[in-house]
């Protein structure tokens, strides 16, 4: 179960709705068209079938264009070519801002001659990658007049291998550069480094490729106006001088091919001098040993500025981990659970929701059922604040069941299952 994207749909009155690509929910409304500000992409003016004929069919209706002036971080409204209008809105940032105006995120690479990197194209943040890494080549993450640059300690050299594999759609609900991915193979023995650039995060990814005794990896880190603190938490975080966090080193866990993940890894950071520090990361020693390879450590940094209307994490007993995936089902002797928290005091008041559907689907050896098996969808009756849940202490005994899914083995890593949790969404 190492990936799981949460798509959710929500259709409000007579608008028609599609399953979207992934990582968004989506809900339509009807509005009055004449102060919307429509980029449009479509001039044909055509008879459409309205909800008086039978055979009328709601998910077959186009969009004709977005309404820019409509976007939010992780939002944007489109107009259909019957003038009703769709809300897409993910679960990753979608947009940053730029002279008062939110515009879209294009994290696919672009690489500069001159400097001898990569950088992404669009975004809050600019971040570049060396073509070609050593223990002296610095990775650089630039926001505003803030930076941070590092080198990994104790590496051979690598060329850098960069998946360009955007997919040009017609349908603009499709954002195909939200995320990239390129990695750095052979860093050390059996060691690759990884990233991948979802939205506005930034995953660093320590691929072991078979077990090293006593793995450790270091990095230095130098910043402009930035310290490197402990927050209250136990987490560390980029600040300003203001005591404003810029970034979030999120805590970090590691997981094999099979799914088994340990949150044990010992994290030292060392400040060198002034505006300089050492970050050591020392997985479990024990767990590596017993892992089934290749195995994933996962350190992300995360720009603080943008919050999400959906926020999810899965747990098991105490722990709890609100990475970029989910899980759900038992490994080994655990049991996983999956809550999803939605902020819907953002659809406006006086919309009216008709359904709405949950769809999960399943990526990268995301799949370990053995035979054919079952996820229970259920609402959660105790009042329990979402940064407060765990699985022990949460009795959901008594919850009333919303709905099922039947996972097929035989589905592998490519099945998508719905759950209509329309009558816990309606207000």
């Amino acid at each position: 179960m190492r990936k799981v994207t949460i798509i959710m749909l929500i259709l409000f009155l007579v608008a028609g709705s599609v399953i979207p690509q992934s990582n968004k929910m989506v809900y339509a409304y009807d509005s009055d068209a004449s102060d919307l500000n429509v980029e449009s992409n479509a001039d044909a003016v055509l008879k459409y079938k309205t909800t008086s004929d039978d055979d009328f069919d709601i998910s077959s209706l186009e969009i004709d264009s977005e309404v820019i002036s409509k976007r939010t971080s992780d939002s944007k409204t489109f107009r259909r070519v019957d003038g009703t209008y769709v809300m897409a809105i993910y679960n990753s940032v979608i947009h940053y801002e730029q002279d008062g105006e939110l515009r879209d995120i294009d994290n696919s690479l672009i690489y500069d001659e001159s400097t001898n990197d990569y950088a992404n194209t669009a975004n809050s943040f600019s971040i570049k990658f060396p073509k070609e890494i050593d223990k002296n080549k610095k990775f650089k993450l630039n926001y505003n007049d803030y930076q941070i640059s590092w080198t990994v300690t104790g590496i051979d050299k690598s060329d850098i291998n960069y998946y360009d594999d955007a997919k040009i759609s017609n349908n603009l609900k499709d954002l195909a550069n939200i995320s990239q991915q390129l990695v750095y193979n052979n860093v050390q023995d059996n060691v690759n480094l990884e990233y991948i650039l979802n939205g506005n995060e930034i995953k660093e990814n320590i691929l072991l490729e078979k077990y090293i005794e006593d793995f450790t990896m270091s990095f230095t880190y130098t910043l402009k106006d930035l310290v490197l603190v402990e927050d209250t938490n136990g987490d560390f975080v980029f600040m300003n001088e203001e005591n404003e966090i810029i970034f979030l080193l999120n805590n970090m866990v590691m997981y094999d091919s099979e799914g088994t993940e340990s949150s044990d890894i010992g994290l030292v950071v060392n400040q060198i001098k002034k505006d300089e520090y050492q970050i050591e990361i020392n997985p479990n020693d024990d767990f590596l040993k017993n892992a089934h390879y290749p195995v994933t450590i996962d350190p992300t940094i995360t720009y603080y500025g943008d919050d999400n209307l959906i926020r999810d994490k899965y747990v098991f007993g105490t722990y709890s981990s609100d990475g970029s995936y989910i899980k759900a089902g038992y490994n080994g002797s655990r049991a996983y659970r999956s809550y999803l928290e939605f902020d819907i005091s953002q659809i406006p008041e006086d919309v009216k929701i008709n359904y709405a559907h949950l769809y999960l689907q399943t990526y990268s050896s995301g799949n370990y059922c053995t035979n054919d098996c079952t996820i229970v969808a259920k609402e959660v009756l105790a009042t329990v604040d979402y940064d407060d849940i765990r699985a022990e202490g949460l009795d959901i005994t008594s919850s009333r069941e919303i709905d099922f899914a039947n996972v097929l083995y035989s589905d592998g890593d490519t099945g998508t299952y719905m759950f209509d949790i329309t009558y816990n969404m309606q207000r």
